[in-house]
């Protein structure tokens, strides 16, 4: 049997709303933990940091390309 690897492309989003995202899932964390609940999987918060990993190594990236253009 082969295996097939299904490849989920999402469009880029702006890191106002990758932040927003984090700092509700901050709240929904914090509020679980005030009740003594179970907290909700760290898994999304992840997932977030990492898209916001991705966004900011693209700029830093496109800006040292610039600046090296630049200097040329």
């Amino acid at each position: 049997m082969s295996r097939v690897a299904t490849v989920y492309l999402r469009p880029m989003r702006d890191l106002e709303t990758i932040d927003a995202e984090l700092r509700l899932v901050r709240h929904l964390r914090s509020a679980a933990r005030e009740r003594g609940g179970p907290l909700p999987s760290i898994d999304v918060a992840d997932a977030l940091l990492d898209e916001r990993r991705e966004l900011t190594q693209g700029a830093a990236t496109a800006g040292a390309e610039i600046f090296q253009s630049l200097c040329e």
